[in-house]
């Protein structure tokens, strides 16, 4: 048979028996937590509310609620698990529940979070590992927020716990992450680490919220410069995608609720890597005895000290209503030291209250155990947004209109807590909402039958003839750009038809290729996407490679707005030399692919072991690949050597080629449709085969065939002379069409 079928019958079945599994390209997990879609969507998730509820205002004396409520202490962990994350390479947000491994568990913005997590484990350990503590940390924050007054926007279930810290290692601090993402300003801890650091600062989330250390104020607790600081926070939340609004909504909104600690001034204790050594707790506290050991009125976090409003457990815009009308001054926490005789040791750690005591009063807020009154308190960064043009005036707003913060500081939570989660498909349970810009959304889906894409198949035959290596690169460059850290990028959406990705170099002589595929016109509707990806296949079978697959039901997008930063994983663009490297395998890391199967995809354009052999020996005429590739990486060596001998090269290949193509087809967290979508096909004869959506070539015709139960099939002859199974489309019982 001659032909390929198409995805009008989207169904649940499984894959027809003996036919080997579909390659998927996920983020390698250890085979630890038994989570399973199904599981999860069977969560009592009225049941876990409950439970959150219930503990929000059960103090425990290991660690007591700061007001009875402990409503800041989880946004402070959901904020931090999520905050990790950048647009550069996908890496971090609470996807993986990494917080409660090293690195991120010792870091300086994290002390005192392994408290958090001891609370809810007796939530953990009750609903098991259909709730991952990725999702356990986000709902915790939703469920309590609501309970003080937020109407959240939703939650995205389906985080899949890690079991170590891999996946955080290049965020630092250490020599992996120096390689890739090095604090190029100088030191680490002087609030001026550059992009593509995610933060200013290691071990921490954003930014120091002190200051921006400068040559007239060498410490990073520069609260003189507040533009300065200002600029800083617009850097660093820009890593991760957020704009003005959304930083202004985020930095005041996650400030409702809590307090900062900084009542000792002796700091918290060793982190959980240094007190492991010595066998004690982490983050023990020095100041205070017996029970009262860093707790309490003696804890240090961050070495700040108070509450941001006076309603620290009840939702308000009072923040911003503090900034936009109210003057401040500085002060020193109390866990400031000046007693040293050398002013140059002291350790000033510098805060904002307001100015007018009557103010000061008015606005005072409980003290978070016993009796009595506070004053607010604010950080640098956050009086900097009273000193911004751009971000005072959206302090204005919010400050006068709470129902705009809310929608503001909603949508940005979400994104926030989200990001790293990928497209919409991905989410799981009963209060997801709908689909965001940040979410890659995808319309008009192929709506093709399987006749009418096997008719554009054949079609493509011509169109291809003599730009094979343009069409694959096409295929190749549009779904290379997916990476499985945060779920971005891939040929879903046909995205490389907008900028930025257009414009990359890469993809500039690509263009003519492009807009023939976009201009065909069809009397049925096959998206870009679709149309790209075939066209790949097609080429690639004119170039002699066999046993690929197509999945159809791709749909395209209104732009390329989500495409930002998605360059890196084009892991071919790096000379593979000297500096490059390390980034070139960061960039075949985040690949998702092995490195036998990186290598491979390597050669899209000359897809065969002889430009293999021909790499090696330094008779390979394509320039685009680069000799350093050879020279200067032992583990990409020995990987041409293997894919030079017998048919380890063709295996690769389609292994390769087959997971990026679907890498981006999720039906929720860990599953791809391409493993469940099916044809459901009877024949005009009788006895109906089940058809299956993923088209093999047939190496001894060097065509496409799909593959069957039966081997009895009814063809008809075309008008380009080649055979046509004769087909209806029909539902079939043991696929739920």
């Amino acid at each position: 048979m001659d032909g390929i079928g198409a995805g009008s019958c989207p169904g649940v079945g499984t894959l027809p028996e003996g036919h080997p599994p579909v390659l998927k390209l996920t983020r390698p997990k250890p085979e630890l937590y038994s989570y399973t879609k199904e599981r999860v969507e069977n969560l009592d998730f009225a049941a876990l509310r409950a439970d959150l509820t219930e503990l929000q205002t059960n103090s425990q004396d290991f660690w007591p609620a700061d007001y009875g409520n402990y409503v800041g202490f989880m946004v402070r962990q959901a904020w931090h698990c999520s905050g990790t994350y950048r647009t550069y390479d996908g890496l971090g947000g609470c996807d993986g529940g990494r917080q409660r491994f090293d690195p991120e568990r010792s870091w300086d913005d994290n002390t005192n979070l392994d408290k958090a997590k001891r609370l809810l484990w007796p939530i953990k350990e009750k609903y098991g590992d259909a709730l991952s503590w990725g999702d356990l940390q986000i709902f915790a924050a939703d469920v309590m927020m609501e309970n003080a007054g937020l109407p959240v926007l939703g939650t995205c279930f389906g985080r899949v716990d890690e079991t170590s810290g891999y996946w955080s290692i290049e965020l630092g601090p250490n020599k992996a992450q120096e390689l890739v993402t090095p604090c190029l300003a100088g030191s680490d801890q002087d609030g001026n680490c550059e992009a593509p650091f995610g933060a200013s600062t290691t071990q921490l989330i954003y930014v120091h919220p002190g200051g921006v250390k400068t040559e007239e104020h060498p410490d990073a607790n520069n609260p003189y410069d507040l533009q300065l600081m200002a600029e800083n926070m617009r850097n660093v939340f820009g890593r991760m995608g957020m704009n003005d609004s959304e930083l202004v909504a985020i930095a005041g909104g996650g400030h409702a609720f809590g307090k900062a600690h900084g009542a000792c001034p002796l700091g918290a204790g060793d982190a959980p890597f240094a007190a492991e050594v010595k066998g004690e707790r982490p983050w023990q506290g020095p100041c205070g005895e017996g029970k009262l050991q860093g707790k309490l009125e003696n804890t240090f976090t961050s070495g700040y000290e108070g509450p941001w409003t006076e309603t620290p457990v009840r939702w308000s815009n009072f923040y911003y209503q503090y900034l936009a009308y109210d003057e401040f001054e500085m002060f020193l926490s109390p866990a400031s030291d000046t007693t040293d005789p050398d002013p140059a040791k002291w350790r000033n750690i510098t805060q904002w209250r307001m100015k007018d005591p009557a103010r000061r009063e008015a606005t005072s807020a409980p003290k978070a155990h016993g009796t009595g009154k506070v004053p607010i308190q604010m950080l640098t960064s956050d009086y900097s947004l009273s000193v911004d043009p751009s971000y005072k005036k959206i302090v204005k707003r919010y400050a006068d209109d709470i129902k705009e913060l809310e929608h503001a500081f909603t949508h940005a939570w979400y994104k926030l807590t989200t990001r790293d989660m990928g497209p919409r498909s991905r989410c799981l349970g009963p209060y997801v909402p709908p689909e965001q810009p940040f979410q890659q959304p995808v319309y008009n889906p192929t709506t093709a039958t399987q006749g009418e894409i096997t008719h554009l198949y054949r079609y493509l035959k011509n169109i291809v003839r003599g730009a094979e290596v343009e069409y694959i690169s096409l295929a190749a460059n549009s779904a290379a750009t997916h990476r499985v850290t945060d779920y971005r990028g891939g040929a879903n959406g046909a995205r490389i038809q907008y900028s930025p990705e257009k414009d990359w170099p890469q993809n500039v002589g690509l263009q003519p290729a492009l807009l023939k595929l976009k201009n065909l016109e069809l009397d049925y509707h096959v998206s870009l996407a679709d149309r790209i990806v075939l066209a790949g296949l097609v080429a690639l079978e004119a170039k002699g490679v066999t046993g690929l697959s197509f999945c159809p039901g791709r749909g395209d997008a209104k732009d390329g707005s989500v495409s930002e930063d998605l360059k890196l994983n084009l892991m071919y663009q790096f000379s593979w030399a000297d500096a490059d490297a390390p980034k070139a395998r960061h960039a075949m890391k985040i690949s998702g692919l092995t490195v036998m199967e990186a290598v491979a995809f390597y050669f899209h354009k000359t897809p065969n072991k002889d430009a293999v052999k021909a790499l090696i020996d330094g008779t390979l005429e394509d320039a685009s690949v680069a000799q350093e590739f050879v020279l200067y990486n032992a583990e990409t060596l020995q990987a041409l050597y293997e894919l030079s001998e017998d048919d380890n090269f063709d295996t690769h290949f389609r292994n390769a080629w087959t997971k990026k193509m679907h890498a981006d087809r999720y039906d929720g967290p860990e599953s791809n449709v391409c493993e469940k979508l099916c044809v459901c096909a009877k024949e005009k004869t009788k006895d109906p085969p089940r058809r299956e959506l993923m088209f093999a070539s047939d190496p001894e015709l060097g065509t496409t065939t799909t593959t069957t139960t039966t081997t009895t099939t009814t063809t008809t002859t075309t008008t380009d002379g080649s055979d046509e199974e004769d087909m209806e489309l029909l539902p079939d019982p043991s696929c739920v069409c």
